[in-house]
């Protein structure tokens, strides 16, 4: 076999145990829950701790890492004490964004608090070991990852207020200041574990690899419906409205799709940001759990916003910046 035949057999090998190790994790763990019938909080627990199938999958297809340095450990250290403070705080307070643990149903459930404990340290030493602690982007993007989805939700509002559009709102009444002390103390428990956590596979290892194969256009698309179809068994339990009806799915394909392209555009034009994939997909979950909501001004947005940065970026074509090799 040449090198070019080899190497993209070795790719192609890289990408499918990716997707292989991501679902065997996430769904054995979320499949668990329904067989055994498992309730909160442990069902809580373990339903985040499945997201960390995509993390976990890129470090095992990017072994071996190199050697955890004094200062990543000391990373790794604050990151696990920030994340039990915010997840203490969230449950103490009851914070409403997110998942909520009540704190005595969690001291009365040693399980639990046992996943909780592995969840949050296996979060802190995958983010360490991989590459989003070796190449920080420019502060630039970085503010416009933390802005981009709440602009957008600000725009659906906008709309919805111009085009006497009904909007919907999970926290009706709930006071401004309580909505943003709740944003901060979610932020760091959604960008290490409930959702930002999986960027580290989906944009550092599968959009990154694809990039090599094809251009990031049709790389992106592949990483959506894989990123879609990953959220299936979350969709048979109930976690999220709607359920496991037809158009639940097709707007969940739909959506994935177009964040794909949205992420992917700033994940390379960011020079290959992980951190900047996690932000923004820290964000847009964010921005959906605290802005009211019009679900179909929402997605009519979002697919301008990924058409824009098709076109703009000239995304069918290859790549200019050369693929970085998660780790």
């Amino acid at each position: 076999m040449n090198q070019p035949l080899a190497d993209k057999a070795r790719l192609q090998k890289t990408i499918l145990s990716f997707l292989a190790i991501s679902f065997i994790f996430s769904w054995t763990t979320w499949l668990l829950i329904i067989l055994l019938g498992i309730s909160v909080p442990l069902k809580d627990a373990l339903i985040t701790f499945g997201v960390v199938g995509p993390a976990l999958a890129a470090w095992l297809v990017n072994r071996p890492t190199p050697a955890i340095s004094p200062r990543r450990l000391r990373i790794a250290v604050l990151i696990l004490v920030l994340l039990t403070i915010t997840f203490y705080l969230r449950s103490a307070r009851s914070v409403i964004t997110g998942n909520n643990y009540n704190l005595d149903e969690l001291l009365a459930s040693p399980p639990t608090i046992a996943v909780i404990i592995i969840n949050l340290v296996l979060a802190s030493a995958l983010f360490i070991v991989s590459r989003a602690t070796t190449f920080i982007p420019r502060i630039s993007w970085i503010i416009a990852a933390l802005g981009f989805f709440p602009l957008i939700m600000l725009l659906v509002n906008g709309l919805a207020s111009i085009l006497h559009l009904k909007t919907g709102y999970s926290y009706s009444g709930v006071p401004t200041g309580d909505l943003v002390l709740s944003a901060l103390i979610a932020f760091p428990l959604v960008f290490f574990i409930n959702g930002g956590l999986e960027e580290i596979g989906w944009r550092g290892v599968m959009q990154d690899r694809l990039q090599l194969l094809c251009n990031p256009l049709l790389a992106a698309l592949l990483t959506g419906v894989a990123w879609a179809t990953w959220h299936l068994v979350l969709h048979v339990m109930g976690f999220y409205g709607g359920g496991f009806q037809l158009g639940t799915l097709a707007s969940r394909l739909f959506i994935n799709i177009c964040l794909s392209v949205i992420i992917a555009w700033f994940y390379n034009r960011s020079g290959g940001s992980v951190i900047v994939a996690m932000i923004l997909h820290t964000m847009s979950n964010l921005s959906v759990m605290l802005f009211p909501q019009q679900g179909l001004l929402w997605v009519v947005l979002l697919f301008i916003a990924a058409v824009f940065f098709i076109l703009y970026g000239r995304m069918w074509k290859k790549a200019t910046i050369p693929a970085r090799i998660a780790g």
